[in-house]
């Protein structure tokens, strides 16, 4: 499932072929951010990976949410993960 737009899916296949992915068909939500949520709760899964926690916050409570580390949106120099104000606040005592 991906927030791209579907106008490159030769590229999309090609790049999930390299990566060694296999996939029954790519789901293109990408119309608002919540739109990967409604497609997860109409398509019945159980377990989601993503790399962008703007889309993770959507999700139902139920739903097994796991955050990819990518370059954008992980630093390896201080181990932390980069959030904006929208997917992330400081956890007080």
């Amino acid at each position: 499932m991906t927030f791209r737009s579907g106008k490159h899916r030769e590229q999309d296949e090609q790049e999930l072929a390299t990566l060694g992915i296999k996939y029954t068909d790519i789901i293109y939500a990408n119309k608002d951010v919540d739109c990967k949520a409604k497609a997860i709760q109409e398509l019945g899964i159980e377990v989601f990976f993503d790399d962008m926690p703007e889309f993770l916050v959507h999700i139902d409570k139920g739903i097994a949410c796991f955050l990819v580390r990518e370059d954008y949106n992980f630093d390896y120099k201080n181990k932390k993960f980069l959030f904006t104000d929208f997917t992330g606040r400081i956890q007080t005592q």
